[in-house]
């Protein structure tokens, strides 16, 4: 009785966290998959104006520039300075640092993109192809999402749009380190999967006492 109360417990766990697994890679398959922009109540990419979100502004002026992601704010407002310099290294070693920037972070997105996060954009050129950016989020996720004046002009290059336009695109969360900007399927922020649980060990098996010997 105990030894098949122990495989039914232990059968019941492995089940519960075969399907939170599964519940977890569907979750990422929908966070992590190109996503339009009106389907996720969004107006077109732009650029802030000034040197508001430029990469230099950031790269080199710092983290603490005011935006509603700041290095000296606390919790998820904090902008980490050493993920930005890492962000701002990857940029300088990229064969081609115009995919690079900072924005506004994107709505629709669940679990909600935090500071320091990043999204790929890609707006469609007249060809058929795309230009692609990797935006850190620096500032609050809102409907209007607007790059650095430095960076925009690169994501209207061969498109219908000109800069002062706001570009239809669409994005993808991701993690800041991934410059695969292919139309397949991006390496998602690192999730660490749950770690099976270890099943309550098997009842030990009583042996039965020997009867004594009866003399004859």
């Amino acid at each position: 009785k105990n030894t098949t109360q122990v495989s039914k417990h232990s059968t019941l766990v492995m089940s519960s966290f075969i399907i939170a697994l599964l519940a977890i890679c569907t979750i990422m398959n929908i966070s992590y998959a190109w996503t339009s922009m009106t389907s996720a109540g969004m107006h077109g990419v732009t650029y802030a104006g000034g040197t508001v979100y430029d990469v230099n502004t950031l790269c080199v002026g710092g983290v603490n520039q005011g935006y509603a992601c700041d290095g000296r704010n606390f919790g998820a407002k904090k902008l980490d300075s050493s993920i930005v310099n890492t962000f701002c290294s990857l940029r300088s070693s990229s064969s081609n640092v115009k995919q690079f920037g900072f924005g506004h972070g994107m709505i629709g997105v669940s679990p909600a993109q935090a500071c320091g996060e990043c999204a790929q954009i890609r707006v469609p050129k007249t060809d058929g192809t795309y230009n692609y950016m990797l935006v850190m989020m620096v500032d609050t996720a809102t409907e209007s999402m607007e790059v650095g004046t430095t960076e925009i002009p690169y994501l209207m290059e061969g498109t219908s749009w000109v800069v002062n336009d706001r570009a239809d695109f669409d994005f993808r969360i991701t993690d800041c380190d991934n410059t695969d900007f292919g139309d397949g399927t991006p390496t998602a922020p690192t999730t660490k999967s749950p770690t099976p649980p270890t099943p309550n060990p098997t009842a030990p098996t009583t042996k039965a006492p020997t009867a004594p010997t009866v003399a004859p």
